[in-house]
């Protein structure tokens, strides 16, 4: 059973799993996150299988958030969803839908599969650092959240 090590509670610590296919995507959060003066670690899975492996690697880093696209490939985001919350280690990780899907649909099932948030994704950048502002707030600076049990 995979090691996680605990969350630490400096801002420059803060560690954020995007898993986004676009690149164009990527390097938007990416920009407004950098815009805002985040300093920590952005790091990126390209789709949900290989955020599933990151986060079950022996000794992985639990991510502060996770930002998901529902729409990846291989495994999207609702298997991505239902095997963390499945898993113990992962139920408190926070789980923000980040996605173009604007369906009542798709917001209720991302819901009751466990996602913490459902946010339709902004066109414009300074939309999306609006966003991503209000994230930081919440969850690095309102919310108080359990540490990762090694």
């Amino acid at each position: 059973m995979p090691k996680l090590i605990a969350m630490p509670s400096a801002k420059s610590d803060r560690f954020i799993l995007l898993v986004e296919d676009d690149p164009a995507d990527q390097a938007i959060v990416r920009r407004a996150l950098d815009d805002r003066g985040f300093s920590g670690q952005l790091r990126v899975a390209n789709d949900g299988r290989e955020a599933l492996d990151l986060l079950m690697e022996d000794g992985a880093r639990l991510p502060d958030i996770l930002l998901l696209d529902i729409n990846v490939p291989r495994v999207d985001g609702r298997e991505v969803i239902s095997t963390l919350r499945a898993d113990a280690r992962f139920r408190s990780l926070p789980i923000i839908a980040l996605t173009t899907s604007a369906s009542e649909r798709d917001v209720r099932e991302v819901h009751e599969l466990g996602a913490n948030s459902y946010i339709v994704k902004p066109t414009g950048i300074d939309e999306l650092g609006r966003v991503l502002d209000t994230l930081q707030a919440y969850w690095f600076g309102t919310v108080e959240l359990p540490t990762a049990q090694p």
